[in-house]
């Protein structure tokens, strides 16, 4: 266990902005598919603490958000973030793990579209690198 700390430390302080917030993304993602998991069986100290985890990494993209760079999307974003904790916390509060399905399915394509953001970013590194 301490060795993937260890690597996920490793990759925290060497990410790029892009890169921390794909693995925040991984972190709500993870989090709140186990917790909907933990309703499933009937875990409700697992459920807790998973719906915390992934209630802390919506809150920290949501307050990473610069309203006056980001204009409209960042308000839309901050809208979406705070649907998604509320779903979080219907999650919990009622055992449902549809909200919990809800939150995964509203979240990963967006971070599928970070990670393309993050591809294109090396492609274009490497090609400025031999260009």
């Amino acid at each position: 266990m301490l060795g993937s700390r260890t690597y996920k430390g490793n990759q925290v302080t060497s990410s790029t902005p892009v890169g921390l917030i794909i693995l925040t993304y991984d972190v709500i993602l993870k989090h709140a598919n186990l917790a909907r998991l933990a309703v499933e069986n009937k875990d409700i100290a697992a459920m807790c603490e998973h719906t915390h985890r992934a209630t802390e990494g919506i809150i920290e993209l949501a307050t990473s958000l610069d309203h006056e760079k980001g204009g409209e999307i960042a308000d839309n974003l901050s809208r979406l973030y705070a649907y998604c904790i509320r779903r979080l916390s219907d999650g919990m509060n009622l055992s449902d793990k549809e909200a919990y399905s809800e939150v995964v399915s509203l979240l990963t394509p967006l971070k599928a579209s970070w990670t393309e953001l993050a591809r294109k970013g090396e492609s274009r590194q490497r090609l400025q690198a031999h260009g």
